[in-house]
């Protein structure tokens, strides 16, 4: 808290932790002012390439002009309802979510 005080980070309009720590981190980053965050969390490999393409969907969705929240939710979504190709593996949903400004959206 004492790196981010309150207000510190109100030029940020979109951040994104990565980490298992990451939903504790999330109400500091918001009162320090950020207004908008993309939280992957939990505890994960960063071997099995998981975290890095379920960020490049987001960011892909977000260069289409979507919104946070709904890049976010197309991204579960899409791996909420992807068929993989042996029936005994397990289903894979990303730890990811949003916070504060669900309305952003990334300009050109």
């Amino acid at each position: 808290m004492r790196h981010f005080p309150k207000g510190s980070l109100t030029n940020v309009r979109l951040a994104v932790l990565v980490s298992s720590e990451s939903i504790d981190l999330t109400p500091i980053f918001l009162k320090a002012g950020v207004e908008s965050l993309i939280v992957y969390y939990g505890d994960f490999s960063i071997y099995d390439d998981m975290v890095d393409y379920a960020l490049r969907l987001v960011f892909s969705y977000l260069a289409q002009g979507r919104n946070v929240e709904s890049a976010v939710k197309s991204t579960v979504m899409l791996y909420y309802t992807q068929r993989l190709q042996d029936p005994l593996d397990s289903y894979y949903i990303p730890p990811i979510f949003n916070e504060g400004n669900s309305t952003l959206t990334l300009k050109p």
